[in-house]
């Protein structure tokens, strides 16, 4: 859907091993799930499961993009299914304020 409205985009697809996913890379562990960029917006999206939660040190990294002005959330299949997600890529919504574990 990123490429459909033209954002430039980075996600990192885990894999299956050892009996648990994961997603292999160098650096401070928790990186987001998505990064794009689209003229000066700069997006910052963990994804999660309804219910799912996000780690301590995800919400570092989080807190960081933040801090210089990224719009960070979380998104979940329902943002997906509702809209949310199409309205923020047309640039008619900005992702909201979120808890912490959210």
């Amino acid at each position: 859907m990123l490429d459909a409205f033209g954002w430039m985009w980075k996600h990192d697809r885990p894999g299956w091993s050892r009996g648990k996913w994961s997603t292999p890379l160098a650096g401070y562990p928790g990186f987001p799930d998505i990064v794009a960029l689209k003229g000066q917006r700069l997006l910052v999206r963990e994804l999660k499961t309804e219910r799912g939660r996000t780690t301590e040190l995800q919400e570092a990294w989080l807190e960081a993009w933040a801090t210089v002005g990224a719009d960070v959330d979380i998104w979940r299949p329902s943002d997906l299914s509702s809209g949310r997600v199409e309205r923020i890529l047309r640039g008619s919504e900005t992702g909201v304020a979120r808890q912490r574990g959210e």
